[in-house]
């Protein structure tokens, strides 16, 4: 997914950039490295911390998970709750594709259903 891959999904070709002895870019598609790289550090620092909640229902409890998460959010620029959930559907379209044995076959089953809605939040 763009910027970790091209937009045509090919992984970033870098290149010196032309008329620089220290910048690159990809070949392809322009992004800087620098950019990709520091785009690349955010996504790590978010998987660390998306690990920690993720792990915490480890122990079954859902609805305290389910109660700090209201609890963030009604405390959340509306816009910010609107912008997670637009990722959370992003999330759920995505999951539709994952890999399936018996402990998560419902919830992948479930992700495919929901994504047949049409949902459209938009960006205000």
């Amino acid at each position: 997914m763009y910027p970790f891959t091209c937009p045509n999904e090919q992984d970033h070709t870098f290149a010196l950039k032309l008329g620089s002895q220290t910048e690159y870019v990809c070949s392809y598609c322009g992004v800087e490295y620098s950019a990709y790289e520091l785009q690349v550090k955010k996504l790590d620092d978010l998987k660390d911390s998306m690990r920690k909640i993720v792990n915490y229902t480890n122990g079954g409890d859902v609805h305290l998970f389910a109660e700090a998460l209201y609890g963030v959010m009604r405390e959340t620029h509306r816009t910010l709750q609107q912008n997670f959930i637009r990722g959370v559907i992003t999330f759920i379209n995505q999951m539709q594709k994952m890999p399936t044995d018996p402990r998560n076959e419902a919830c992948v089953e479930w992700c495919k259903e929901v994504s047949n809605i049409n949902a459209y939040l938009p960006v205000i």
